[in-house]
Formats: structure tokens, C-alpha cells, sequence
């Protein structure tokens, strides 16, 4: 009996542990890898608590990564010459400060809007207060195909590598 209690014990430890790890999950579309972006436009999201702030970090992550970006304002025209453009929802609570707890990012194509890749960031219950341009630059590197970083040792991480696929 007590050897049972003990495993049960342990199970809804690591239940309650694992529930509060933050995860990303990326999803591609079915018609292949997303094209190579020389130019990209990030489109500012009128809602988003932080606005200008979470296109700026797209828009710095992108032109670390070689990608023109520019980013457009709320309605204004996006501009022709782009290769593909971001739009992003961001999610932010309070927990004795306010800290990012979801963010998705989407890639579409200029032409069509048609989805071409996205990644999704979520924390769970026992959280982290992590730099917001880390989670767009994770968020983004999965977009584009590159593999995610290792996580720090000291906190809680969950890669989220199952691939969506629609």
C-alpha cells in the first residue's frame, strides 16, 4: 500500500510540476517550408497592450536574421516589395508585475494572406517573468524553420515539438 501512495504521490507531483511549464508549439503549412524573406513587413497590432513595442522586437529579430522589416501601422498599406508579412496577438497578466504569458506569431503571404507558418508561446500556472524578445526571437526562429535553443537549466521549459500541420 505505501509503495502505491508513493507512486501516486509522484505522479501528481510531476502532473502539477509539468502544468506550469511554458511551451511553444509551431505550426507549418502543408505546402512546404516557408520561402526564403528578404524583406518582410510586421503588421502592428492595434490591441496589443505593449503596440509598437512587440513589432519593434519582431522587427529587430527579423534584421538579426539578415530580413529587411518594416513595420505598418494600423491601417496603412502594406507595402508591395515584401516577401511575406508577421501580424501577432500578445497576452499579458499580472503577477506583482506584468509579464508576456502568450504571444503567437503568424507569417502570410503578401498576395493571397494565406497562413503560411506561425508559433505559439504559452506559460502555464507557475510561471516565469522571461524578456519578451526572447520569446519573438524562439517564436520566430521556429517560423522559419531553425531549431529551438536549449533552455536555461534553471527554468522550466517545454520545446513543444510536435509540428501542426493543417
Amino acid at each position: 500500500m505505501t509503495g502505491r501512495l508513493i507512486r501516486a504521490t509522484g505522479v501528481l507531483l510531476a502532473g502539477v510540476v509539468f502544468a506550469g511549464c511554458e511551451t511553444y508549439k509551431p505550426y507549418m503549412s502543408s505546402q512546404g517550408p516557408p520561402p526564403t524573406l528578404k524583406r518582410a513587413a510586421v503588421m502592428e497590432e492595434p490591441n496589443s497592450r505593449e503596440k509598437s513595442r512587440r513589432a519593434q522586437d519582431i522587427a529587430t529579430v527579423l534584421q538579426r536574421r539578415g530580413i529587411d522589416a518594416v513595420i505598418v501601422e494600423p491601417g496603412q498599406p502594406m507595402p508591395k516589395d515584401v516577401d511575406g508579412y508577421f501580424t501577432y496577438t500578445d497576452k499579458w497578466q499580472w503577477d506583482m508585475t506584468m509579464y508576456l504569458s502568450e504571444m503567437n506569431i503568424e507569417l502570410r503571404d503578401p498576395q493571397t494572406s494565406r497562413l503560411i507558418a506561425s508559433a505559439e508561446y504559452k506559460q502555464g500556472w507557475m510561471h516565469r517573468f522571461p524578456d519578451p524578445i526572447e520569446i519573438v526571437n524562439n517564436l520566430i526562429g521556429q517560423i522559419l524553420g531553425e531549431p529551438m535553443p536549449k533552455p536555461k537549466h534553471d527554468e522550466p521549459h517545454d520545446s513543444g515539438s510536435e509540428l501542426k500541420k493543417d
